[in-house]
């Protein structure tokens, strides 16, 4: 499905899209095993070729390339109602400061990332 985005252009978030993004930037050696692609088809089906779309981009972000972490992405962004960023804090006179939740699910997925990359290492 083709969208406008905020910029005015037309964005396709059809599962072929996304699965061609998933195949060129998560898959290991660009092989997509049949369960990743079942999995995929669930979460496009649950949230939609947008949100996919959104939190594969946020998975690139960081760096963080599974579907596990997808799905975790998909779930804060229900959690919160959509893929929006809150929005920094107006500041006069100096850089804006960005307020984070404490309780805001992505936050938490976050450190929790974090947290088993530190325990274990880079490997």
């Amino acid at each position: 499905m083709n969208q406008v985005t905020g910029h005015g252009r037309h964005q396709d978030f059809s599962f072929g899209r996304i699965y061609s993004i998933y195949e060129k930037h998560f898959a290991v050696d660009g092989k997509v095993s049949e369960f990743e692609v079942q999995d995929l088809g669930f979460l496009f089906d649950d949230y939609g070729g947008e949100w996919v779309y959104e939190a594969m981009r946020e998975a690139a972000r960081y760096k963080v390339f599974t579907l596990a972490y997808l799905t975790k992405v998909l779930k804060g962004f229900r959690a919160r109602g959509g893929t929006q960023k809150e929005e920094p804090l107006q500041v006069v006179g100096g850089q804006p400061i960005y307020q984070v939740a404490e309780d805001d699910p992505i936050t938490q997925q976050l450190r929790e990332v974090y947290q088993a990359y530190a325990a274990n290492g880079s490997s």
